[in-house]
């Protein structure tokens, strides 16, 4: 979660400063990002214990 949060002062920044180009960039980061993490949670668990 923190890292999703840390994406979207990012965006926030790049948008505040009017770095088009970075908010873009921030953006993209945190959805592919987002992607990732989600893919990596929703990826089925090893029971060791079998």
């Amino acid at each position: 979660m923190a890292e999703s949060i840390a994406e979207h002062e990012a965006i926030t920044a790049a948008i505040a400063s009017g770095d088009e180009d970075a908010a873009r960039r921030a953006a993209f980061d945190h959805i592919t990002g987002g992607f990732s993490r989600y893919m990596t949670l929703a990826e089925p668990q090893s029971n060791s214990d079998a």
